[in-house]
């Protein structure tokens, strides 16, 4: 049976949670947010959506804005420094902003920054500021993503320690707002590498043990998470790191969103085209799972994906015979230009445009770029075994012809020596500077290569007799073999550990629990910035292993098993996600700090041992500060007839025949505010709360 789960779908659901909770006198009120949190809020629901939602206006804090002193507003914030003091000049002007602020952040106040809110003149305007996790970003039905592009060069560089722990603190506060979201309290395993011959190898423990203080946290000061069905067996948390494995981030997967994704320009899932009737409009097509084409072909491999485009293309065309001839049309290019020339601008002809376009992209530059032969190679490479399922002979006879040919492009040739070092486990220094100058690898790319030991590879060997123990490859037999495993016959070290998970035989030893203390990492070396203090947390016993079993568990709700790649996962390891969950019958939800394709994993190697100054880290940017426009008074009403210098807001205008939806409930929600509040005093003025009582409670403001 298919799962009908989305964790986009989830997501929205709490958003609307969030608006409907707040119920003010005059039912409208205004929504403010900042740049982040728009991002946040915006990722998985629309304008429109909010606005009929009984919001009268989205406004922008950070930005100019009239007063609105008969409205109450909603603040979505991020708790950054700048943002909060942005939020109190909204109450330190001479008319206050707003008639009152319900006030939601959506990760946790530094215990600073709350002590200054609450001493601010703001905290006049408010009741409480609520902690309300939703830091994350929902990608696709099982997927989500920090949108963080430097974790990796922040993990592994060595001139980045002071980055670490909180970096490490934030994303442990973003993996709270997954589960508060789902309404789970996992059991939490992570990975505890073999090799320590590397500074970061304790990672995936440091991310962990954070996790699971800040989730305890977060179920001691919320008494109805976890809040899922009762019969659904308990989820578990896997946390992993980059170096789980190195090669899949450098081969050339040939699932369509992978190899789309590997050697097309695609920005913020947006791939921008031309339309063959002219070449000067730019078109730009959204790669998301409202697309159904997308979502059936995204993990189909190239070759199946261009058979089943080119299947639905004609079957359009075929149904609108009096608006185009397909004629003889027979290549994806032919079908392009049929397609474009179809009058009408239905959604799937819009999607299908999108898809022939990159799939014609595609194949061309898997020609141009002579990727079957790299492809192959880079399987040999990877694997230890040939198509034909035998050990190699003379890989080396292989590579170098690869390296001189000009059709191969210099990115490609360096995710090809990158992939022999592993094969081989390392090289002398002088078969090393031989491959980079016959490669004709520039600087960068060298660093790239050079720069896997920060990650435990090895790539240098002191001599020829320094042999290094390698897993014997496992060699199937040829007739085990489908066409799909001899063009692909890598499999990524995520698919191997996920189904021992699966089926309750992952190694214990090798993915400990965090309520248990591995010894090993209690004897680090404290000096290093990954040293790790000892700990005595019993441990949290597995109850999901035998709880469920027996009659009617094939009805029983899915488990959930969440996956965190810190350092960034791959796209061809998110198509894992949904294989093994429809296999197990789970719900896998996968995700880490960033997507990597190879291009991207390479130049963040490269990063590694950049100066700091040319890394470009968004925690090294300077902090903005509160403009000056906010605590000015408005600026004067045109005059009728004139043009308005106010800033564009997004508003609905309150009406009565187009009612809010409101999700059902017995009870207002927990975060609804108590609107009596607002004349119990007539000195006061609206939305003002008495002090002394707040005080009372300073410290219990995010439970």
């Amino acid at each position: 049976m298919t799962s009908t789960f989305s964790l986009i779908d989830k997501y929205r659901t709490r958003i609307f949670e969030l608006l409907d909770s707040v119920r003010v006198p005059g039912k409208y009120k205004y929504l403010v947010l900042d740049d982040f949190s728009s991002k946040l809020i915006f990722n998985a629901v629309s304008e429109q959506e909010i606005l009929q939602r009984n919001v009268s206006a989205i406004e922008y804090i950070e930005k100019p804005r009239r007063t609105h002193g008969s409205f109450e507003a909603i603040y979505v914030l991020s708790p950054k420094r700048y943002i909060l003091e942005c939020f109190i000049s909204d109450y330190n002007r001479d008319i206050p902003r707003y008639a009152a602020a319900n006030l939601f952040f959506t990760s946790s106040l530094a215990r600073i920054d709350l002590e200054d809110l609450l001493a601010s003149k703001a905290a006049q305007y408010f009741q409480r500021p609520v902690y309300f996790p939703m830091d994350f970003f929902p990608k696709q039905a099982l997927v989500y993503s920090f949108d963080q592009r430097d974790a990796m060069t922040i993990y592994y560089s060595p001139y980045c320690h002071d980055l670490v722990e909180p970096t490490i603190q934030l994303n442990a506060q973003k993996l709270v707002s997954l589960c508060a979201t789902l309404g789970e309290y996992p059991i939490i395993r992570f990975h505890k590498p073999s090799n320590t011959s590397y500074e970061a190898h304790p990672l995936a423990f440091l991310v962990a043990r954070k996790f699971q203080v800040e989730i305890d946290q977060y179920a001691r000061m919320n008494s109805n998470f976890p809040s899922t069905e009762a019969n659904r067996p308990q989820s578990i948390f896997l946390i992993l790191d980059r170096t789980i494995d190195m090669k899949t981030p450098l081969i050339h997967d040939l699932t369509y969103e992978a190899i789309a994704h590997d050697i097309l320009t695609i920005e913020n899932e947006r791939y921008t085209y031309q339309k063959p009737d002219d070449p000067q409009e730019k078109t730009v097509g959204l790669l998301s799972d409202k697309d159904r084409f997308w979502v059936s072909l995204r993990h189909a491999y190239i070759a199946n994906a261009m058979d089943q485009i080119g299947m639905l293309t004609r079957q359009l065309i075929e149904d609108n015979p009096d608006v185009v001839n397909i004629g003889t049309a027979t290549s994806t290019s032919q079908l392009k230009q049929a397609l474009f020339t179809m009058h009408g601008f239905s959604e799937d002809k819009e999607r299908l445009e999108l898809h022939v376009n990159m799939i014609d992209s595609i194949s061309a530059l898997f020609n141009s770029m002579g990727l079957h032969r790299v492809t192959e190679l880079e399987q040999i490479l990877a694997t230890g075994i040939t198509a034909e399922g035998t050990i190699p002979k003379g890989v080396l006879n292989s590579l170098v012809p690869m390296l001189d040919d000009p059709a191969v492009s210099t990115r490609d040739r360096a995710r090809l020596v990158a992939l022999y070092l592993i094969y081989r486990d390392g090289v002398i220094h002088a078969d090393f500077e031989k491959l980079c100058t016959h490669s004709r690898l520039a600087t960068p790319e060298i660093n790239s290569i050079r720069n896997m030991q920060y990650l435990g590879q090895s790539i240098l060997k002191n001599s020829l007799s320094d042999r290094r123990k390698s897993k014997k490859p496992s060699i199937p037999k040829q007739s085990e073999m489908t066409q799909s495993d001899q063009i692909t016959r890598y499999d990524s070290s995520l698919q191997r550990i996920l189904e021992d998970l699966a089926t309750q035989s992952l190694d214990p030893e090798l993915f400990p629990y965090t309520k248990d203390q591995p010894a090993a990492l209690a004897s680090e070396d404290s000096t290093s910035v990954y040293a790790q203090p000892t700990s005595t947390s019993r441990r949290n016993k597995a109850t999901w292993v035998d709880s469920h079993g027996g009659r009617g568990a094939s009805v029983a709700p899915r488990q959930r098993i969440f996956v965190f790649v810190t350092g960034g996962v791959t796209y061809s390891e998110l198509k894992i996600a949904y294989d093994l969950s429809e296999r197990f019958q789970k719900e896998i939800i996968i995700g880490a700090e960033d997507f990597l394709t190879p291009t991207e994993f390479v130049g963040q190697l490269n990063n590694l041992t950049a100066p700091r100054e040319k890394m470009q880290l968004e925690a090294d940017k300077p902090q903005p500060k509160v403009p000056g426009y906010l605590l000015e008074p408005d600026p004067p009403q045109a005059a009728p007839g004139q043009p308005s210098n106010k800033t564009p807001q997004k508003t609905l205008q309150p009406t009565t025949s187009a009612p809010a939806q409101v999700v059902p409930a017995a009870a207002p929600h927990k975060l609804s505010r108590n609107t009596g509040h607002h004349h119990k005093n007539a000195g006061n003025p609206p939305g003002h709360f008495d002090a002394v009582t707040k005080k009372k409670s300073k410290f219990r403001l995010f439970g």
